[in-house]
């Protein structure tokens, strides 16, 4: 095998040669593998018959256009060799087969249960969006799942790699088989060896007492720098006063007009979450769903978070904290798919992992300056979306202020 790097082309090609000797004729098969970096593997294939015996060397029928009388042969099939009778042979090329490049082949390192789950039986579907750190699918069956790299965060939706693949437009489609996922036109992406993520589950035989919880909220985030505070974090001051038996408001600083159209709604389901009063909750629903920019507007990772801590203190506290749902398919076309399903998610218990780590951190005995690293990382997600979770979170925590007497 010979082995051929052309620098012009970026391109490596391979080379194989065999040879089958039948009576009176020398048969020599070439084959070329050539992939360029950014390009595709083809696959060629040489065929030279070589005449050993002259006399069986078969005349053309009829002259052609490179003029009557010269001498060629025909194989035994009838094609028309592509030298003259002296050289006493003849060839043919062909594109055997074109397949995608190894460069365009990634490993998915680790995925999100979910996903596994439903990628692995045979999908089909389209890119919904892409973005420098993510790439959004979106199946026939209108289930959601994301591609990121391995800086970002996990979800039970979210596949990771090392690096993200080069290439997926908004539109394309992708199909999944074997445990692979195929981008079209040529990008590949196997999860048959990734490790499976599973949420973190609160363990009720873990948790400390619910009466403690809020005295702990307000040692956890008194502590923040909520200087850096975007989005609906700089409602946290507010949220806080709560937590000290005042939940008078302060005045907002803030010129953020989304910010200020939301504060009080924020506010009624924090009273509403402190006072024990569900529907209260679904009433200011409708003012904040969808209210805000980009995919997951600050409105709804505000309720996702709420959602989320309500869902969580309902498991870890079944017999102290009731269960709280809402129907949100009305608010389906309202908002952006990407953020109803994980709207969606977060009502059911599922969310980011850091936010896990942090209502896990905060329902156990883990300590605060180990929560406190969590909601760094928490809240360097997106430009506001980890403040927004962080604050609705607080918010659904306030019901368990009742619970001290």
């Amino acid at each position: 095998m010979n082995t051929d790097f052309d620098e012009t082309r970026n391109e490596i090609t391979f080379e194989v040669t065999s040879s089958v000797f039948i009576t009176g004729w020398k048969m020599t098969f070439q084959t070329f593998v050539s992939t360029t970096v950014f390009g595709t593997i083809q696959v060629y294939t040489f065929q030279q018959l070589e005449c050993q015996d002259i006399t069986k060397a078969y005349p053309c029928s009829s002259p052609d256009e490179r003029g009557v009388g010269t001498p060629h042969r025909v194989c035994r099939s009838g094609k028309d060799c592509q030298t003259n009778l002296s050289e006493g042979s003849i060839s043919q090329t062909d594109v055997i087969t074109t397949i995608p490049s190894l460069m365009n082949s990634k490993a998915i390192t680790t995925i999100g249960a979910w996903a596994h789950v439903n990628l692995s039986v045979p999908q089909s579907g389209k890119i919904l969006a892409t973005f420098s750190n993510t790439i959004y699918l979106l199946t026939d069956d209108a289930e959601l799942f994301w591609i990121v790299s391995d800086n970002q965060s996990m979800h039970r939706r979210a596949l990771k790699t090392p690096a993200l693949p080069a290439g997926p437009q908004s539109g394309s489609p992708f199909q999944t088989a074997n445990h692979r996922l195929t981008i079209d036109p040529d990008i590949f992406l196997d999860f048959g060896t990734a490790s499976i993520w599973h949420e973190p589950q609160i363990n009720p035989q873990n948790t400390i007492e619910i009466t403690k919880i809020p005295t702990r909220l307000q040692t956890l985030f008194s502590a923040l720098d909520l200087s850096q505070a975007k989005g609906f974090g700089k409602v946290i001051p507010a949220l806080l006063r709560f937590l000290q038996n005042n939940p008078t408001d302060l005045p907002s600083p803030s010129h953020d007009l989304i910010l200020a159209r939301a504060r009080p709604f924020i506010l009624n389901i924090a009273h509403a979450c402190l006072t024990n009063q569900p529907s209260h909750i679904s009433q200011n629903f409708d003012a904040l769903i969808g209210l805000g920019n980009g995919l997951t507007p600050s409105g709804d990772d505000f309720l996702g978070g709420v959602l989320f801590a309500l869902k969580i203190l309902h498991t870890a506290y079944p017999n102290q904290c009731t269960a709280y749902a809402i129907n949100l398919e009305p608010y389906r076309a309202r908002t952006h798919p990407i953020s109803f399903a994980l709207l969606q998610d977060h009502a059911n218990g599922h969310a980011i992992e850091p936010l896990h780590d942090i209502l896990n951190g905060i329902l156990s005995k883990t300590p605060p300056h180990n929560i406190d690293s969590l909601i760094a990382q928490l809240t360097r997600i997106g430009h506001s979306t980890g403040w927004d979770l962080l604050a609705g979170l607080l918010t659904g925590l306030l019901s368990t202020h009742r619970k001290r007497d």
